[in-house]
This record gives structure tokens, sequence and C-alpha cells, in this order.
């Protein structure tokens, strides 16, 4: 077990938990990330509408840049050097009344008040007045003699006096963070402390029982509770006069067997991404939400037609902050996997796969797609455990910051067993399934082989693992987008969907003449927006953002 790694037991003890405005919760980890470092951090873990999230917080007055400023600051200087030159010490008698008054004639009324002398005299209290004058006097010479003392001790004191030298205060190291992150983001505040004046609102500060033993079950069902929707279109590129779907797939090969405007369409489309390393969608419920390691990992192929698009190593990935979209290019090399997933596959398609020989590899080249330009790519659902047929193994819980490392599902080997796409979908029940609908996005050299277009003999490529189990491949709802590049640089584009049915959505209309730079923009807006509106029809739908809100609603409470 690797260092600093907290079981799912112990993980509420560790955090402290927070509700903020009743939508999200935060586990506040009062630990800095670096022993050695004294300034006041922590490690946030953030669960809200829009995905779980974690940050690391430190508290500093200067940038890391102002390293050296801050050195020199927090060092003490020392004293001045000390300098007896005071100057000329002038003596001057103090005066109750300038000079002036002198010179003013006194007045009878300025005699009606008897001296002191006076007074003593006609009482007879000259003894009493002599006591005090001798009490004064000894004082007087009392005080004298400890100035003439004091002045000696600090003459021959080192310079300088430890008793009245100035320290600077020594820097605090404990702090209580979780106090600091909540006030400085005005979530403590004493109008949070107060009552609410409405009771059917919630606070909007509430801290959790971390000591309760149901608080890691409940944040773990959270967890599982996706926060974006996950969609898929399969690309296909058709040939002049091509109708047999053999045919059709080994177009992607080469370079050579496609124009030059399909490579463009397909990059405009998303950005490559491995499935290997990604921790969203995928395509395929095998290699979605998890990441895994390639004992070998071989170059990606170089001067394909598309098919290293086919979901094996790589496919082309868009998301937003609601949507996750992935575009897949079938190709021959998936053999050995369609007919394995869904054991229903058209027999007729299977003897002719069967037949066909294995195109030659393309040739390799020391290529990288790069990474995906989305930040937060692993807010999607939770990561599923491996499954076979007709038995189903316990997912490990992990709740650290890495992703566990989970042995990678050979999919392209003769001897890879079947998987139970059942099985898969009651681990996942929690889950809402993808839309009971295919998206096929086909591109056509001859505009009239839209009409020849063999549907039913691609569908069972088009698996992604979220079928229902009682519907059949040859009964899906699909929709077809066909493109096809007209002689004067623009694209023409039919919309073919389930007839009898206004289930087609916009931007894209059937008839639509594009230019090739709003084309990638135009068809993957269109299928997006075909998803949701399946969605929408669909009385099971949830809206992704309100299944967290609800469950977080719950905790609070």
């Amino acid at each position: 077990m690797p260092a600093g790694y907290i079981v799912p037991e112990q993980q509420p003890a560790k955090f402290r938990y927070f509700v903020l405005e009743n939508a999200i919760i935060i586990g506040i980890l009062e630990k800095s990330v670096n022993s050695e470092d004294t300034l006041p951090s922590l490690t946030a873990l953030i669960r809200g509408p829009f995905g779980r999230h974690a940050w690391s917080m430190q508290l500093r007055h200067l940038a890391k840049s102002h390293q050296n400023s801050l050195t020199v600051v927090n060092k003490d200087p020392g004293r001045p050097v000390p300098d007896d030159n005071i100057g000329v010490h002038h003596n001057i008698t103090h005066r109750h009344f300038p000079e002036v008054v002198d010179a003013i004639p006194k007045t009878k009324s300025e005699s009606s008040i008897p001296s002191l002398g006076q007074v003593i005299d006609e009482n007879n209290l000259r003894q009493e007045h002599d006591k005090i004058l001798s009490f004064i006097g000894a004082q007087v010479d009392f005080e004298n003699k400890m100035a003439a003392k004091h002045k000696t001790d600090r003459e021959k004191s080192p310079f300088p006096n430890p008793k009245v030298d100035c320290k600077a205060p020594s820097l605090c190291d404990e702090f209580q963070t979780a106090r600091l992150f909540l006030s400085h983001y005005g979530f403590l505040t004493l109008e949070a402390l107060k009552e609410p004046t409405t009771a059917s609102l919630p606070p909007s500060l509430v801290m959790l029982n971390s000591g309760n033993e149901s608080l890691s079950s409940d944040l773990d069902a959270l967890d599982r509770i996706p926060t974006r929707s996950n969609d898929t279109a399969f690309v296909f590129y058709v040939k002049t006069k091509q109708t047999a779907a053999h045919s059709i797939i080994n177009n992607v090969t080469s370079s050579a067997n496609v124009q030059p405007q399909f490579l463009a369409f397909v990059q405009s489309l998303g950005w490559p991404i491995d499935v290997h390393r990604h921790a969203g969608w995928t395509g395929h419920m095998t290699s979605s939400w998890r990441t895994t390691q390639e004992d070998t990992p071989e170059p990606y192929a170089a001067g394909t037609g598309g098919s290293i698009y086919d979901g094996r190593r790589q496919v082309l990935y868009w998301a937003d902050v609601s949507t996750e979209i992935a575009f897949v290019i079938p190709s021959p090399y998936m053999y050995h996997l369609t007919p394995q997933v869904i054991p229903s596959a058209r027999p007729s398609v299977d003897d002719k796969l069967s037949q066909i020989p294995p195109p030659k590899p393309p040739r390799l080249a020391d290529t990288n797609a790069g990474p995906p330009r989305l930040a937060d790519t692993n807010a999607g659902p939770p990561r599923l455990a491996d499954t076979n047929a007709g038995k189903s193994q316990k997912p490990t819980k992990s709740l650290s910051l890495d992703l566990p490392q989970v042995p990678r599902v050979e999919t392209t080997a003769p001897s890879t067993p079947p998987i139970d796409v059942s099985s898969m979908r009651k681990k996942s029940s929690t889950l809402p399934l993808s839309p009971d609908i295919k998206i096929m996005i086909v591109w056509l050299e001859a505009w009239e082989d839209h009409s020849k277009f063999p549907v039913d003999d691609l569908l069972y490529l088009t698996i992604t693992g979220q079928e229902a189990a009682t519907s059949k491949l040859t009964e899906k709802d699909v929709h077809i987008i066909f493109i096809h590049s007209l002689k004067s640089g623009l694209y023409r584009v039919h919309m073919k969907g389930q007839s009898g049915r206004a289930s087609l959505a916009i931007p894209l209309v059937d008839g639509m003449v594009v230019s090739e730079r709003s084309l990638g923009t135009l068809v993957r807006q269109t299928v997006i927006n075909i998803c949701k509106r399946r969605r929408l029809e669909s009385d099971q739908y949830y809206i992704h953002l309100n299944l967290p809100l609800n469950k977080t609603f719950l905790l609070s409470g």
C-alpha cells in the first residue's frame, strides 16, 4: 500500500466535511502537502453538480517568485549601533506665568488670602510643618540615590540590555486551516451562524458528522452519480457504388482510400485521446472512466484513413460542462471484439467478415496525439470493474487521488473471453443508460449512394455496452447524417431518421449546404442535440445535474 494512502473506512475521520449552500460537499484535510512548510495549507475534495475536484491550497502573502524577499523580511535585522552624542543640554527654568506678570503692580485683593507662614504662626503648626518637610527631604534624597545607582548600573551593563531588548515574536506554526478557508471565502460569517429567518431554507453552511459510519457509503454513492451525459457517434466512409459492409469499413485502413477532405473533417470533430489513459467516456463501457497501463506501449499508426480512431487505442473526443461525446471510426481490426461482445450479431455479416483476410497493418511512426484540451476530464461517472461472462467481480474501492491500476481488457486477441454486457449493466444500474439511439455519420463520394447504405449490416459495429437487454440491434432507432463533397468546395447534408417521428434536431437540416470551416462544428452540435432530444422524450431520463443535488440535500438533512 503506498505511503499516505487512506482506506475508505478511515477517510471520513481524516477529513472534515461541510455542505455549502445545500449544493456542494467539501471535505477538508488540514494537513500540509510539504511537511517542512510552516505556512497554513489544506487539501479540499469538492463534490458539486459539475463533478469532483481536488484542490491543494496554501495561504501565502507573497508569490513563490518572491521567496528571497520573504526570507529577508522574516530575518531579524538586529538593533542599531548606539550613539552617545545627544547634542547640547540646556538648563531651563520653567515658569507658570510669563515674566511680564512680575511687572504688574499688586492689588489689595491679592493679599486677602494669607500665606502659609502666617497660617502656621497663628495656629502653632510649626512642628507639624517641619516634620512634613523632613519626610519630603528624605524622599528626595532616596530618589536621587536610586537614580544615581541606576545610571551607574546602566553604564556598566553590556549593549544591548537583554531585559529591554526588542525581539520579533516567533512565527506561528499552528493554524485552524478549515476555519481560515471558510472565512476567507465568505462561508463562515456571523450571518451564516445565525438561524435562518425562513424555516424552509436550510442554512448556508452545515457541518457533517465525520464519525457517522454511513458517511463513507453515502459519499461513495454520490461519486457514482454521473454529472455529464455521454454519447457516441460512428463515422463511415463510402466510396462510389459501395454497398457491402466489409468494403466500407476497409476504406479507412489507408489514407489513399479516402479523400483529404474527409481526414480534415474527422479532425474537426474532436481531439484524439488514448483510451488507456483517458478517465472519461471512450465510446465503450469496457474502457471508459478508468485508466490502465500498457505493458509495452506501441507508437500510434500513421498513414491511416481514420482507422486509428476505432476505439482500440484512440478515439476522437469532445466535451463541455454537461456533455461528453466520442467519435469512433470502425475498422476491420475490430473483428475480434464485436462478435464476442454481441453474440446476436447478424450471421450473414459475420460469415462475410470471416472470409476477409486481415489487411496489412499500416506503417508505424512515433507520433503522439497530444493531451486533450479539456482540463477537467476526470469528472465523469465512476470507473467500472472488469466483468466476465456469468461472473461479476466486486470493484475495488479507492479514495486516493491517483487512479488505480486496473488490468486492461485485451479486446484484439482471439482468446479474449466474451464480455457480459448485462452483468456490467447490473453493476452500473445507478447510472442512466445512453439514449436508445444510434448516430451514424456517413461520408459519400457519390450522392445517390445514400439510398443503398447498408444500415443493418453495420449496426453490430455500433455497440457501446449501454444497450438495453431487451432491445435488438435491428430495431434500434438509427439517425444518419450523410455528407457529400461538392465541386464548389461546399458540402451537402442529408438527414435520415426514424420514419414517422420528428426527432431530428438543428443546426443541420436536410438538404443544407455548408462550408468546410463550419462542417465539423455543425455536425458535432447536431449529434449532441439529437441525443439530448431523445433523452427528453424518454420518461426514464433524469437531468444529470439534479441527481448530485438531490443526494447532497439528503446528506445535509
